[in-house]
């Protein structure tokens, strides 16, 4: 397992931390990416995350699936909202 912090704060603004592990269970078929945003400021911020990979051997296969237990999927246009019925296959 490795982690991480990274803080974004400014004086009197805002004051957000991300916390990101990586799990790669020994002899297993899978990988788990753990990302945690948290507002320690003194008002609501809003946050836009995106994550961007690629995926190529030995992920990518027609097997592999793409599993994220969001509260929230928003398409970033028009484009990416024709892709929301089949995003989880790789």
């Amino acid at each position: 397992r490795v982690a991480g912090i990274m803080r974004e704060a400014r004086i009197f603004r805002e004051n957000l931390v991300l916390k990101r592990s990586y799990e790669i269970p020994v002899g297993q078929n899978y990988f788990i990416i753990r990302n945690q945003i948290r507002n320690i400021g003194f008002v609501a911020e809003p946050v836009m995350f995106m994550l961007h990979m690629n995926f190529g051997y030995p992920l990518l296969s027609p097997d592999a699936m793409l599993v994220i237990p969001s509260e929230e999927i928003e398409p970033r246009d028009e484009d990416a909202s024709a892709g929301m019925a089949s995003f989880k296959s790789i």
